[in-house]
């Protein structure tokens, strides 16, 4: 028997504050990339930088940006580490 992910898809939805089938049309439509094994009945395993990029683009959709800005977003900010990402021209988005 296979283990249990540490966090898995319930426990992050609870943590960006969405419900599981919203964090689950953001893995389909390619928003959010955990690792999984493919077929129905197989949660997805979360990597601590996977689930910072589901909290943080939750929080930035809560705010009003659209699902594919808030990814681009919100991955800019946790794989580079950055609390400032630019998203126009002369316009700086801080991220706390």
């Amino acid at each position: 028997m296979r283990p249990r992910p540490a966090v898995g898809t319930q426990r992050v939805a609870k943590l960006a504050g969405v419900t599981f089938r919203q964090l689950n049309h953001w893995c389909v439509r390619g928003f959010l990339l955990p690792k999984h094994d493919g077929g129905t009945g197989h949660d997805r395993e979360w990597p601590a930088a996977e689930v910072a990029v589901a909290r943080l683009m939750a929080r930035l959709v809560a705010a009003g940006f659209r699902p594919e800005h808030a990814a681009s977003i919100a991955r800019t900010a946790v794989v580079f580490d950055v609390t400032e990402v630019e998203v126009g021209e002369g316009l700086t988005l801080t991220v706390k």
